[in-house]
Parts: structure tokens; C-alpha cells; sequence
């Protein structure tokens, strides 16, 4: 036996762009991640050689990307060799780990960084600004 009440419709859920952008990671506009955080404010540490980006920018796929991504590393620590955690910069950037190893191959092919890979840890990254 069905009642005839009428049903109250169910109320939205909050769906604003910042409280959507504070679960997936994504910066608004501000650099916020919409959940009240800090701004970002990190950046590249210079210089950086022009032929070096070029090529980088002429390599397939997210090549640029990583590119960009290891010479901020390369300031963060100080040195041109450091080791890199594949699946983490792939999160950053919202796409595969196997992607970033994909640009990471393509990079080592323009000779642009040399890697050394262990099985089951981080590569080990040198970047070759010594080119053309």
C-alpha cells in the first residue's frame, strides 16, 4: 500500500568549482586550492638553457612537461642529479606514472638527461646542459 505524499526533492550538494577543485588537487585561478590553503607561489630557478627547451619542446608526449618539472627539482635540491619519484610528478601533473616514464624515455633519447634505473626504486637523474 503506497501512501500519496507528496516527496520532498533531496537538496543539492554543494557543487561550487572550489569545493570540487579542493578534492581533485587543481589550483584555482588565485593559486588557492580552494579549501582555504595557502597560494603556491613556487617557481623555476634560472637559468635555464634556451636549447635545452627547444629540444625538449620538439620531444613527443608530456617530454616538455617533465622537462620543465625536473629543472624546478634541480633548484629545489640544488644539484643537477637527484632521483625522482615517477608516480608522484604523474599525480602533479593528473596523468598516468607510465606517461611520465614515457617522457622520461623521450628525454634520455634527445640526450637531454641521462638516467640511472634501479628496479623497484626512484631513477636517478642527471640533467646534460651541455648540449649542441
Amino acid at each position: 500500500m503506497s501512501l500519496n505524499r507528496p516527496q520532498k526533492k533531496p537538496e543539492p550538494p554543494n557543487r561550487s568549482i572550489s569545493y570540487l577543485l579542493s578534492f581533485s588537487g587543481i589550483r584555482t585561478m588565485d593559486g588557492n586550492l580552494g579549501n582555504g590553503s595557502k597560494p603556491d607561489h613556487r617557481f623555476l630557478r634560472g637559468p635555464i638553457p634556451l636549447p635545452w627547451l627547444i629540444r625538449a619542446g620538439q620531444c613527443r608526449g608530456k617530454a616538455l612537461a617533465l622537462g620543465m618539472y625536473i629543472w624546478f627539482l634541480c633548484g629545489v635540491k640544488r644539484s643537477s642529479e637527484f632521483d625522482i619519484n615517477l608516480s608522484r610528478i604523474a599525480t602533479n601533473f593528473l596523468t598516468t606514472r607510465r606517461s611520465m616514464q614515457r617522457a622520461l624515455d623521450h628525454l634520455e633519447e634527445a640526450k637531454l638527461v641521462s638516467v640511472t634505473r634501479h628496479r623497484g626504486r626512484k631513477h636517478l637523474v642527471k640533467i646534460v646542459s651541455e648540449i649542441l
